[in-house]
């Protein structure tokens, strides 16, 4: 387990640095009128050194603590009252209200209900036990839980966090072997309506998947991002034009948020863009090892969720970029400009660690050997005082 934590916080720790240097490099242009060309760097540094230090105190905390009611519904408790008042007292950027600004700090309350719903789903899921298999226990109050989430967040206009959400509770269902059948065919049998009024009843999602099944031939506005994406990626070939030598900054806007990836494929090529896409594969890796290790449901649930929070993002980011599925803003983790994402990924960092941190050292098969070995031996001394009585 020492070996998973090890290679957990080397590649967050090379994925952060990554994304530092591309800040520094590619945003200095956009700041150069006001007269402060490291903006953007030192404001994620900031949250950067925020979101370490929560990790390391989540860490310490212990999955223990963590699971106490007062913990757990606290947290639920302020996820759900800040969702409820970010229509009201946010700030609106692209026709969108998800931010609520605290003094000189921007917080979106979506990225911390994803959070604050992974601890919630573990402790549900560890309270009810062997309930799980009931479908109003397994089945019902969940779904009824992830829907107030759900609605909550899609009134903020951020379909990609539901899309990310749902994805984390369905695998959860079927990690915890509860009725996921039965999850899946509510949601087969809701998708068309889903689709229709999410997608379909939104101008600018129709235009994006109009734009994503014909990214060169549409003349839409939501074609311009990801025509320059593919522009820039191609520009990278294998080895890519050099760090800040790339042509995007005339081209391509939201560089350095959702389509950041493709700058890092256009000045280091394919092969930056293939060593990204390893780190976090690698990361996802370990998380499913600290899950598979974990003691119990609650620590197991937790890890699960956490991994699958960095890793659906990371490739749902990738896969954008790259034009595999629809446009859909989300932060790659790590790397992407953005306070209250970079502090949320390192929270989950912080959970996976706990549960590493608190796993027993000693092998699991082992220690349940030497208990069955330990009940032998204890037998067969008996049965010799009985027959020596």
């Amino acid at each position: 387990m020492k070996y998973y934590r090890i290679g957990l916080w080397v590649c967050v720790i090379a994925l952060c640095g990554i994304g530092l240097i591309m800040l520094l490099s590619n945003t200095t242009s956009m700041n150069g009128a006001n007269g402060d060309n490291y903006s953007y760097t030192i404001k994620q540094l900031a949250a950067l050194c925020i979101g370490v230090m929560a990790a390391l105190g989540i860490s310490r905390l212990g999955p223990k603590r963590l699971q106490t009611t007062w913990f757990v519904l606290g947290s639920a408790a302020v996820s759900l009252g800040l969702l409820l008042i970010v229509p009201y007292v946010g700030r609106m950027t692209n026709g969108a209200t998800r931010w609520i600004d605290v003094g000189p700090i921007k917080v979106q309350p979506a990225e911390l209900a994803k959070i604050t719903l992974i601890i919630l789903a573990a402790w549900y899921f560890a309270r009810v036990g062997e309930k799980i298999r009931q479908h109003w226990n397994g089945v019902v109050i969940p779904l009824l839980c992830f829907a107030v989430y759900a609605l909550l967040i899609y009134r903020t206009r951020d379909l990609g966090s539901v899309i990310v959400l749902t994805g984390i509770l369905w695998a959860i269902f079927v990690f915890v072997r509860a009725p996921w059948m039965y999850v899946t065919g509510v949601g087969v049998l809701a998708a068309p309506l889903v689709a229709y009024v999410a997608i379909f009843q939104e101008a600018f999602r129709r235009e994006r998947m109009g734009v994503f099944l014909n990214p060169f031939e549409s003349e839409a506005n939501a074609a311009y991002h990801l025509q320059q994406s593919l522009i820039s990626i191609g520009n990278g070939r294998v080895t890519g034009v050099g760090l800040g030598q790339g042509l995007k900054d005339y081209h391509l806007p939201e560089l350095h948020t959702d389509f950041i990836y493709c700058i890092i494929c256009e000045e280091f090529g394919m092969i930056g863009g293939v060593i990204v896409a390893a780190l976090f594969f690698l990361l996802v890796t370990f998380g499913f090892h600290i899950a598979n290790s974990a003691t119990d449901r609650f620590q197991r649930v937790l890890a699960i969720g956490a991994t699958l929070l960095i890793g659906i993002q990371a490739f749902w980011n990738m896969y954008v970029v790259t034009s595999l599925v629809p446009t859909k803003g989300l932060t790659l983790p790590f790397i992407s400009y953005g306070g209250t994402s970079l502090v949320v990924c390192l929270v989950a960092v912080g959970l996976l660690d706990s549960v590493a941190r608190h796993v027993r050292s000693e092998n699991p098969l082992q220690t349940r050997s030497n208990i069955r070995v330990g009940a032998v031996t204890t037998k067969i001394r008996r049965r010799r005082m009985t027959k020596g009585g």
